[in-house]
């Protein structure tokens, strides 16, 4: 998960510049301009420590302090919550960095410095100038929870947005010209290249969940369900505008007055829409008589229904044949024109994205220990079933390819296990963990062709820290300063009645 807006903009910059892979031994880069480039990327996770506040170290599967959001843990942790309701709300406030780190700069040029590095010459290259922002979505209401006593029982119900994204990205003002001399004059070449691109990205998932718990002496159970909606929207492209001369004669993309196809572009738009279930089964034993001292011992299982978006997505990309990104091909070879009197001509491949975008949900089951007073240790060890992946069906047909052939294309993780320790001392609290997961890809080749192979292992940790601040006897406020690797200042208050 580092680095995800250096990733992005990296990519960006590589659909935009691709034309600088045109590069040869005998080629001058007459003129580079980069243009700018602008990227905003605004995102909200609650998805590894979970709604709530200090619920992140005190409420998993045995919980040790009196929290409405243990509503979203093992239900049969409910039973902390004794004297009456409580209720819980939990805000994420907007944080944003309104300019674009160096080193992700300092990447972009690289990355520019390696793309022309074939040219026989290089008389001006003016960078990429990026700017744009890096925040964190405002929720003004991350998460909702209430549990509510009725003698033996504890009913509860919760509302969180554990994910949220929203994207833009424009680059405009590059051009590019390049001149590739011959033997013969007449076979000299040269190419004038202006791009510009736009695109948006949002995501947006929200679970509502309801429970129900009983204690029976020392034993208590429980049994929760909800359901997660997630939508996804994408549009975007990227247009190409230039002309290229092969010896005195000049040919232009995006001419409609030529008799062959040379639109130069791309274009991508569609979006799914669907939910996925979870229910959630636990028991808790209580191994001493005093409920406010005693540890607790606890149990449960949290069972996962994948879903299935439903939606459609188009993507459309005009290929260049003399181009290639390919790394058994050269960058730029004109001898991959079948006709030099359409040196031009560009050919349409459309990728048709299934009609849903299956998304895989692990199961697990996990087991914990923790004690509701003094330095309040929490421990819990959680083994998974299943993946956490997406697979989609893709239709294509590229300029190579006979016929249409259906591709599908996995990618994610298969979480393993995990650990995890928290405590809560007095008004702080703090905890750490560690998942071990496998790497998931399949359908996905590399640059050079070959398809890539998952298997690589993958440890996401887990750090959070916090704090608990009184407001009166049934009121509190709390801060989460850090909530690692996906979240940092959550605030939340909680009322007990």
């Amino acid at each position: 998960m580092k680095t995800n807006l250096r990733t992005l903009i990296l990519i960006i910059t590589l659909i935009t510049l691709f034309v600088s892979a045109a590069s040869a031994d005998d080629a001058i880069l007459n003129n580079f301009v980069g243009g700018r480039m602008e990227m905003n990327l605004s995102a909200a996770s609650q998805l590894l420590s979970g709604p709530g506040i200090s619920s992140a170290t005190t409420a998993s599967v045995t919980a040790t302090r009196s929290d409405p959001f243990a509503v979203f843990s093992n239900p049969s942790s409910w039973m902390i919550v004794r004297d009456g309701a409580a209720v819980g709300v939990s805000i994420q406030p907007r944080l944003a960095i309104n300019s674009v780190p160096g080193g992700i700069q300092n990447s972009v040029n690289e990355s520019v410095d390696q793309a022309i590095s074939g040219y026989a010459q290089s008389n001006s290259v003016d960078y990429p100038k990026l700017a744009g922002s890096l925040g964190r979505t405002t929720n003004p209401l991350a998460s909702f929870a209430v549990i509510v006593p009725v003698q033996d029982w504890r009913f509860g119900a919760g509302y969180s947005k554990p994910f949220s994204l929203d994207m833009s990205a424009m680059h405009d003002g590059f051009t590019q010209s390049v001149t590739q001399a011959g033997d013969n004059p007449a076979e000299s070449i040269s190419l004038d290249l202006a791009s510009e691109m736009d695109m948006n990205l949002n995501a947006e998932s929200h679970r509502f969940l309801l429970g129900a718990a009983r204690e029976y002496g020392r034993w208590s159970f429980g049994l929760s369900a909800s359901r997660t909606s997630l939508e996804l929207n994408v549009n975007g492209g990227y247009t190409v505008d230039g002309d290229v001369s092969v010896g005195g004669d000049s040919y232009s993309f995006n001419n409609g007055a030529d008799s062959w196809h040379n639109d130069f572009g791309g274009a991508i738009d569609g979006s799914y829409k669907g939910a996925f279930y979870n229910s959630q089964l636990g028991a808790t034993l209580q191994l001493g008589s005093n409920p406010e001292t005693a540890w607790t011992l606890a149990a449960s299982a949290s069972i996962n229904i994948g879903g299935n978006l439903k939606g459609s997505m188009e993507a459309t990309i005009d290929e260049y044949l003399p181009l290639s990104l390919n790394d058994n091909e050269a960058s730029f070879d004109i001898d991959r024109v079948d006709d030099i009197n359409q040196v031009t001509r560009t050919y349409e491949n459309t990728y048709y994205m299934g009609d849903q975008l299956t998304v895989e949900l692990p199961s697990s089951f996990s087991i914990g220990i923790g004690k509701p007073n003094g330095l309040r240790p929490n421990l819990t060890l959680t083994a998974y079933t299943g993946n956490l992946a997406y697979s989609l069906d893709v239709t294509e047909k590229r300029v190579q390819d006979n016929d249409y052939s259906t591709n599908t294309y996995v990618r994610g993780i298969t979480p393993k296990a995990s650990a995890y320790l928290g405590f809560s001392p007095g008004v702080f609290f703090l905890g750490g963990g560690m998942t071990y997961a496998e790497d998931l890809v399949a359908g996905y080749t590399d640059d050079g062709g070959a398809e890539l192979s998952g298997g690589t292992e993958v440890y996401i940790p887990r750090f959070d820290l916090g704090m608990i601040l009184p407001l009166s006897n049934n009121l509190r406020c709390e801060m989460m300063f850090v909530g690692l690797p996906e979240d940092a200042l959550r605030l939340g208050f909680i009322w007990e009645f």
